[in-house]
């Protein structure tokens, strides 16, 4: 099984590096392929993606088409072609730990879809602004009552999804996703 791991990435120049470091280091086990999408930085993050680039093998870079998450993770999947594919934030926000649970529960039970969420018990938020917080929560408890839905973190892009099945989708998230993603 092979997993596509999405990084879009804008000035993170200072830890795009170390985020990269860290995946190898913890992701020995796992086929996968690492496609960071450069989105319109204004600093040298091209650069250093470059000479990131010729260390590893499973490195490909992209430069964004559509200014933004949403078309960063569009041009992302349309790169893609492991089985599975993730979106990973580049600041490490996202734990990599959890990305490994992620893998190996593709692995035995082969979802559609792996969702985590920031919100559970046990969670925990660092250094999350209380504004967006807030804002995030309500946005999300409103949406929950709409979908008639448990799930509580619909603006997490962390997630994992089953290629063929997100592609299946491609009309509505290539048009719809997009909008959704740059409006959180």
């Amino acid at each position: 099984m092979k997993f596509t791991i999405i990084i879009p990435c804008r000035n993170e120049k200072d830890i795009i590096e170390d985020t990269v470091f860290k995946l190898n280091a913890e992701l020995k086990e796992f086929n996968y392929q690492l496609i960071i999408i450069n989105d319109f930085s204004t600093d040298n993050t091209i650069d250093v993606l470059q000479n990131i680039s010729k260390k590893y093998q499973n490195i490909f870079i992209f430069n964004n088409i559509k200014k933004g998450l949403g078309g960063a993770i569009d041009l992302g999947l349309s790169k893609a072609n492991g089985d599975y594919v993730c979106i990973f934030m580049a600041d490490q926000s996202d734990d990599i730990f959890d990305l490994k649970k992620y893998f190996y529960i593709c692995i035995n039970e082969q979802p559609d879809a792996v969702f985590g969420s920031r919100f559970l018990n046990g969670s925990q938020l660092i250094d999350y602004p209380k504004k967006k917080l807030i804002l995030n929560r309500l946005f999300n408890y409103f949406v929950k009552i709409i979908f008639l839905s448990n799930y509580n973190d619909f603006t997490n892009a962390f997630k994992v999804y089953n290629a063929i099945k997100i592609r299946d989708l491609s009309p509505f998230v290539s048009e719809n996703f997009n909008i959704f993603l740059n409006a959180v």
